[in-house]
């Protein structure tokens, strides 16, 4: 197991060298993350986004998460932020939400999307990447997305306009690992989880927001 994390920690740090030569000249901007539970910041974490008219990648450093659980990061892109609800994408562009801002089920329990929301905005939901955390409670995370790739999206025509989209990046939790079902839980959004609304143990844990360049 040791050799493996070693093994893995190497792989991570080439693939960071990597992409910023690859990436050098690009737009670069770096955030903070947050809690959903309160949007406090997590101390100590943060995100970094680079754009090019071809694709952004990312790069996400984050503490508090929860040991020998599966672990992911989404990407959820806002092509066109100029039409979100208030000027100000977020949750309820993506879900039907009540006064109390909490989820409107749908009659049959699903998840209930705002349709008309992630129309007006060209929301996209795609998976950037995955870990097993260890006893630490660290992770990095690395990913690119090519404008226009929908091969791991969820919903939405992927990125479409990689300078001027706002991008959230979500770090989503799925539980304890279950066996068999590890390629599952780091590869699907509810993997690991129930398939009702809103399907525990899967939860948000963290997020950062990259607003686009002006």
């Amino acid at each position: 197991m040791f050799q493996r994390n070693v093994l893995i920690a190497a792989g991570v740090a080439t693939l960071l060298s990597c992409m910023s030569a690859a990436w050098a000249g690009s737009m670069e901007s770096t955030t903070t993350v947050h809690r959903f539970t309160d949007m406090t910041q997590v101390k100590g974490a943060e995100a970094t986004l680079m754009r090019s008219n071809s694709g952004v990648a990312m790069k996400l450093s984050s503490s508090e998460l929860p040991p020998s659980e599966a672990v992911t990061v989404w990407w959820v892109v806002f092509n066109h932020p100029e039409n979100c609800s208030d000027q100000k994408c977020g949750e309820n562009d993506v879900f039907n939400l009540g006064a109390d801002e909490k989820p409107i089920l749908n009659a049959d329990g699903s998840a209930p999307l705002n349709v008309a929301g992630i129309d007006a905005a060209d929301i996209s939901i795609l998976r950037a990447d995955g870990h097993v955390i260890d006893q630490s409670g660290n992770a990095k995370y690395v990913a690119g997305l090519v404008k226009r790739d929908t091969s791991e999206a969820v919903v939405g025509p992927g990125l479409l306009h990689p300078i001027s989209a706002e991008i959230h990046l979500v770090v989503r939790s799925h539980g304890p690992v279950q066996p068999g079902k590890l390629d599952d839980m780091l590869y699907s959004i509810n993997g690991g989880c129930a398939d009702k609304f809103p399907n525990p143990p899967c939860t948000d844990l963290q997020y950062s927001v990259f607003m686009p360049p002006k």
